[in-house]
């Protein structure tokens, strides 16, 4: 089985970039953040809870990574079915838009009711500066929070594939099955011995588990670039 994959941060940078040209070439983003929340259901206990979060809103800095499940829950029916419509609409129907276009309506929401005159999100400039607003939900974090395939459907996928290539699914190793950023692509390396062997030779060994491991996922197109991590 061929398996290809793409690394987080890259998959996370060409969908910032996808959602701009959507920006720019077309009026999608423009639709989008001209949607309101209906009048009638703005007195909900969930909406006043939102709207009341003492400290600012934690959520805008995605820091505690919610799952797909516990955003929809917290942006409300309202706020999902609309992102889902939009995404219909504009034939962007893929897990992680719709839930990119869920964040974005509620962090725009809680933006337009701030009566915070310093909040430290910078709520007023969100209000009265689309490109500001647009930048405001437009994080790597973000792009990668909600949208990645259930780990189930995955194995469910590769299983479908294994099947179709006239393979025994049912004697491959479930490890097998796992997407490829999920599993060993060599045979594991045998942890440092320092009774039989010394550090250098211990590198030694390391280096050529490396370059195997390296070789495999070449062999498979699977890119092995690193980007090195961001001061934040």
């Amino acid at each position: 089985m061929t398996v290809q994959a793409v690394p987080a941060p890259r998959r996370a940078m060409a969908r910032l970039a996808f959602i701009r040209a959507l920006a720019t070439q077309t009026d999608a983003i423009r639709e989008l953040r001209a949607w309101r929340f209906p009048p009638a259901e703005l007195h909900s206990e969930l909406e006043q809870g939102l709207r009341e979060i003492d400290g600012g809103h934690p959520f805008f800095s995605m820091a505690f990574r919610p799952s797909r499940a516990s955003l929809f829950d917290l942006a409300g029916e309202e706020r999902v079915r609309e992102a889902s419509a939009w995404a219909v609409r504009w034939k962007l129907d893929v897990w992680w838009l719709k839930g990119w276009a869920t964040f974005a309506l509620l962090v725009w929401d809680m933006a337009r009711s701030c009566t915070l005159a310093d909040c430290r999100y910078g709520c007023r400039v969100v209000r009265d500066d689309e490109h500001l607003a647009l930048e405001q939900v437009l994080t790597e974090e973000a792009m990668l929070a909600f949208g990645e395939d259930p780990l189930l459907l995955s194995i469910l996928a590769a299983m479908q594939a294994e099947e179709k290539a006239g393979a025994d699914v049912a004697a491959k190793p479930i490890e097998e099955l796992l997407p490829i950023h999920m599993r060993a692509v060599v045979k594991a390396l045998p942890g440092p011995h320092p009774v039989v062997e010394t550090k250098e030779e211990f590198f030694r060994r390391a280096g050529v588990a490396w370059e195997q491991a390296v070789a495999a996922l070449v062999k498979r197109a699977v890119s092995t670039r690193l980007r090195v991590r961001r001061e934040r």
